[in-house]
């Protein structure tokens, strides 16, 4: 898939209770050619091992977020992350490409899932989504549009493209959608998207 060009303009900010893995997370972020900084806009945010605290910080944030874990998590853990608001999770054992790689993806707007993660989120946000049924979701044509692209694995830029809209006006779209939607994230919304039947089965991607 297209990488939208990447590779050095991609900045980020890693967090977590634990000094020595914050310091292990950003020596392979520097030596992949991530820019590292405060959080601010466009800036994913690595998180390691948060505590309850850092997730709460996180929400208010409204952030892109990189799990990064020392433990390896089950199913239902992994899950209860992206429920949380993780748009992709790594083991901090995992190798430099990979961290690398989940960092850049989530930048430009994608996230990483494998199908049964995504099978797992959507049996949680339908019940989620039974709970509030009593509020129907209404989708405008264009909020379809830039859902079928999130499903298409599509970044803020490609859909820009193809829809011939600026990208801030996808992500206003997109941002609209999510509350909507009730969710957090494009993990999440493609999630609920598929459990409620909005996008068509076939288009299930998920990852850039």
């Amino acid at each position: 898939m297209e990488q939208d060009n990447i590779g050095t303009s991609v900045g980020a900010v890693v967090a977590g209770p634990s000094a020595l893995s914050r310091d292990t997370v950003t020596a392979v972020l520097n030596a992949a050619g991530i820019e590292l900084g405060p959080p601010g806009d466009g800036n994913v945010v690595v998180v390691v091992d948060p505590l309850e605290d850092d997730w709460a910080s996180l929400s208010s944030l409204g952030a892109k977020v990189v799990l990064v874990t020392s433990a390896q998590l089950n199913a239902d853990e992994v899950l209860a992350a992206v429920m949380r608001g993780a748009d992709a999770v790594v083991e901090i054992d995992a190798s430099s490409e990979r961290l690398a790689h989940a960092v850049r993806t989530v930048a430009v707007g994608g996230t990483e899932l494998s199908p049964s993660l995504v099978r797992r989120v959507a049996d949680a946000l339908r019940v989620h989504a039974q709970e509030g049924e009593e509020k129907a979701i209404s989708l405008t044509p264009r909020e379809r549009q830039i859902l079928a692209s999130i499903d298409a694995g599509q970044t803020v830029k490609q859909t820009a493209r193809s829809l011939g809209i600026a990208p801030k006006t996808v992500e206003n779209l997109q941002s609209r959608m999510f509350k909507k939607l009730g969710v957090r994230n494009r993990a999440q919304a493609i999630a609920l998207a598929h459990s409620l039947g909005l996008v068509p089965p076939e288009n299930g991607q998920t990852g850039t």
